[in-house]
């Protein structure tokens, strides 16, 4: 830590003191005003960061209370009541440069630290939005999947009477079909019809009742599926 020394000429009468002295830090400037010979005031300069002498380095002029307005301009009022508005000498502004080239280093720092993380949370945001489109679309496959198991329980739940009936069903006794489908041809109406029943027919049979065979099925193979799904319990 130190202490600056600044020499500041005397104003007028040397038992006259100042009647304004005004220092600004940031600019490292001063400013002093005295009533002596009608208002005089004295303006040192800051030379190569050090406060100078005011006799060698300031600047003088008439008036009375003198401030320092702005960053580099200062203001008095002279002999006639008149406020007068002057720029500070060009000795204290360097200094204002440097603080603002300073103040503008810094607001780019923090406008590219701003985009920095404006980006990050955009980046955040889109695989949120990714990872949320991926759940989405997993919960519709389950629920797709759900719905599909459910048809088919309610399948087996319609079918069960029909299918317990067919099971004790002799040869020769009708076939019980779903409610939704009519007994015609050419749907088999015994146990022993469908055991003759063609390979035509029993492609036709199957498209009536839902059903898909394999690849390559024999008609035997046909057959049993038609009993299977209507519970005829025989083996064909």
């Amino acid at each position: 830590m130190y202490i600056g020394i600044l020499s500041v000429r005397k104003l007028g009468n040397q038992y006259v003191q100042p009647r304004t002295f005004t220092f600004n830090n940031a600019e490292r400037s001063v400013i002093a005003s005295s009533n002596a010979e009608g208002g005089i005031y004295e303006l040192p300069n800051d030379v190569d960061g050090e406060l100078g002498d005011s006799t060698s380095d300031g600047k003088r002029g008439s008036g009375s209370s003198g401030i320092l307005v702005a960053h580099v301009r200062s203001a008095y009022v002279n002999g006639s009541h008149t406020a007068l508005l002057q720029n500070l000498p060009p000795a204290n502004q360097p200094q204002l440069a440097e603080n603002l080239q300073q103040l503008f280093e810094r607001n780019a720092q923090i406008i590219a630290q701003n985009a920095q993380i404006m980006a990050q949370m955009h980046e955040q945001n889109a695989q949120m939005n990714q990872q949320n489109a991926q759940t989405n679309q997993q919960l519709a496959q389950i629920n797709e999947t759900l719905v599909q198991i459910n048809q088919r329980l309610q399948t087996m739940e319609d079918l069960l009477p029909i299918r317990l009936y067919n099971t004790a069903a002799s040869l020769d006794s009708p076939i019980r079909y779903p409610p939704a489908i009519a007994l015609d041809p050419p749907l088999p109406a015994t146990k022993a019809a469908l055991r003759d029943l063609p390979i035509a027919q029993c492609n036709t049979v199957a498209g009536i009742l839902g059903l898909h065979f394999v690849q390559n099925a024999t008609v035997a193979q046909r057959r049993q599926h038609i009993s299977d799904y209507l519970g005829c319990g025989m083996s064909i």
